[in-house]
């Protein structure tokens, strides 16, 4: 076995491990070799992101809501033709 292989894992399996792990160091390195400066335009535009996805998931739960009501209305007017 490799010096990556585990118990029972194949080649090719600990290889990709390794490449992850490899990516993973890679980022790590980066973001330490980063200023302060950058650090913080980074944490501000992951904010940005969560900020723009929690938007974005209120705008269309409000959405439905707002149509499920509709239908409601519209099925009671039905209901009072009757």
């Amino acid at each position: 076995m490799g010096p990556l292989a585990v118990g029972g894992v194949g080649t090719a399996a600990s290889a990709a491990i390794g490449t992850r792990a490899q990516r993973l160091l890679m980022l790590l390195e980066e973001v330490l070799s980063m200023g302060d400066d950058q650090k913080d335009r980074l944490g501000d535009k992951l904010r940005d992101l969560e900020k723009a996805r929690e938007d974005d998931y209120f705008a269309r739960r409000d959405r439905e809501a707002l149509e499920k009501m509709r239908k409601q209305k519209d099925e009671g007017e039905k209901k009072g033709e009757r």
